[in-house]
């Protein structure tokens, strides 16, 4: 595991969601640094793959979920809730797209003042993630006049606000959900450029 050396003042939790990624669970979590895997927790939806057992084996907190990425944040939210109590929480994505060691710069964002940092990736995903990105991007602009660069799922937000945004959707439409309610509440917002890699490939699945 990576470590960095720089202790954030802020309580920080990481949910990782999951879904048929035990290719590449093990990838990301070993390079989440050191810090902050104690309030680290994997929030996995039904899958088809060896996901869970992986999980289970990184003695990090593990809970299964309904279906639905949405759906696997939102019970994630709850257990924070109810047993960690963080001030900052970091959603990063478990296909090892997202890189783990930027972490700090959600966090020493929020640190400086910000509610909700969210990611901007150079490629944007595959093609018709960009063009659905395009899309929302210019849709929330012209309906609440924010200009987001991304519409990307790796994102940290203060815990307490995140609360206030009573989500609701179960499904993929989440990330977009969080954006819009962020701008009608007047969050504070940044984004930030973070490290983008090739998506393991779902082909060599652990079986």
């Amino acid at each position: 595991m990576k470590s960095i050396s720089k202790v954030n003042s802020m309580k920080t939790a990481i949910i990782i969601p999951v879904k048929n990624q035990s290719n590449s669970l093990l990838k990301t979590i070993e390079e989440v640094p050191n810090m902050y895997l104690k309030d680290a927790l994997i929030a996995i939806s039904p899958s088809k793959d060896k996901s869970y057992e992986i999980a289970k084996k990184t003695g990090l907190t593990v809970i299964k979920t309904r279906e639905g990425y949405g759906a696997s944040c939102l019970q994630a939210i709850q257990y924070l809730k109810r047993n960690i109590k963080p001030e900052i929480v970091v959603f990063l994505n478990a296909n090892y797209t997202d890189d783990p060691k930027d972490v700090h710069k959600f966090v020493k964002k929020i640190e400086q003042g910000y509610d909700f940092v969210l990611g901007i990736r150079r490629k944007n995903g595959y093609w018709h993630q960009r063009l659905g990105n395009k899309i929302f991007v210019k849709m929330i602009k012209a309906l609440h006049g924010y200009a987001y660069k991304d519409i990307c799922p790796y994102r940290a937000i203060k815990f307490e606000k995140l609360l206030a945004l009573n989500m609701e959707d179960e499904s993929y439409g989440w990330t977009c959900e969080m954006q819009i309610k962020a701008v009608k509440a007047k969050l504070k917002i940044a984004e930030i450029e973070i490290h983008e890699r090739e998506r393991v490939n779902r082909r060599y699945l652990a079986r």
